[in-house]
């Protein structure tokens, strides 16, 4: 399996879409890749990269979803030294042999989203059904010094769902969180303190973010390179 982050690669579609009539190019560098030869940065832990975030003065945080990590990495590419590990939601489970994080956002809110009293700063998705959160004073090992390297699960669904996108929203000025659950055919929404809300919805209407027409997605396994 050959993954890579690479500039543009994740907007140069929609761009180039929205641009089409203009005749615009856009040019794909590869940065990093787990396999040696295709970017200038071999990281054997970019395995299945998914979400992608960062905030105005971090790093790039990518979600490894095929080793259960965030790694990070700055605008050339290079690896930086914090590597965070997103947790299981069943430590014994050997369905995901890993955590499994898709999705993932920055919080820059610091009263909401909180995690032991302390805003979470990056928070993920997972296939296996959670919401896991990061905070660099939150999950430090024992001896250790910050940042931490362990994110905390914040949700932990027990009906099969499997969240493979994740963003967050202001509405009427308060914080939301949104969780692309595809195995229900639907988007699960939680408040700024990491409980799940039903959006009001008009009498006789279908439930907000849901699609009874999408087909149920099964997860058995995963896959190695």
């Amino acid at each position: 399996m050959k993954n890579f982050v690479s500039i543009a690669i994740r907007t140069s579609l929609a761009l180039s879409l929205a641009t089409a009539a203009f005749g615009q190019n856009y040019s794909q560098v590869n940065l990093v890749s787990n396999t040696a030869g295709i970017a200038p940065v071999t990281d054997s832990t970019l395995i299945n990269p998914w979400g992608l975030a960062r905030s105005t003065s971090s790093p790039w945080w990518v979600s490894d979803n095929g080793s259960g990590l965030s790694t990070l990495y700055n605008g050339a590419g290079a690896k930086q030294s914090l590597v965070v590990t997103i947790p299981k939601s069943d430590p014994s489970s050997t369905v995901f042999p890993t955590g499994t994080p898709t999705g993932m956002i920055f919080n820059g809110a610091a009263s909401d989203f909180l995690i032991f009293g302390k805003p979470a700063v990056f928070i993920f998705a997972t296939i296996d059904g959670t919401i896991s959160a990061w905070n660099p004073a939150v999950g430090v090992a024992a001896g250790a010094t910050p940042p931490s390297t362990h994110a905390v699960i914040a949700v932990k669904t027990t009906d099969g769902s499997v969240y493979t996108g994740l963003t967050s929203a202001f509405v009427g000025g308060k914080h939301f969180l949104y969780a692309a659950n595809s195995s229900k055919g639907r988007v699960d929404v939680y408040d700024n303190t990491f409980n799940p809300v039903s959006l009001p919805r008009e009498k006789g209407a279908a439930p907000a973010f849901t699609d009874s027409e999408l087909p149920p997605t099964t997860i058995l396994s995963m896959s190695r390179p």
